[in-house]
């Protein structure tokens, strides 16, 4: 599928960019409101930290791919966008990983 639709990506960057920004900006807003929502239960930060990644990109995996080939057609703007999916997801999964490892103090 990547290989499918690499040549799209290299033609086509500003509709990567116009897929890539929905995404980005919903994994920030869930992950800050999962991390919210969990300290605000009572978890410590190890453990808001931890839900919220797994609440953030648990959506995204390469199943999309293949659900959007199977309900659309190989060629369609869905499978498009599933591939642009998880190439934002890695990015953006290292970025918070780096904000949050930031913020961690390590204690022997």
């Amino acid at each position: 599928m990547f290989s499918l639709k690499g040549e799209y990506i290299v033609q086509l960057p500003f509709d990567v960019v116009k897929a890539a920004i929905p995404l980005l900006a919903y994994f920030l807003v869930m992950f800050l409101l999962s991390f919210y929502l969990s300290r605000r239960a009572g978890a410590n930060y190890e453990q808001s930290a931890t839900l919220s990644f797994y609440r953030c990109f648990q959506q995204f995996r390469a199943c999309h791919c293949r659900r959007a080939i199977a309900v659309f057609d190989l060629s369609s703007g869905e499978a498009f966008v599933a591939v642009i999916g998880p190439l934002v997801e890695a990015p953006a999964l290292i970025a918070l990983v780096s904000f949050v490892a930031e913020k961690t103090v390590v204690t022997p």
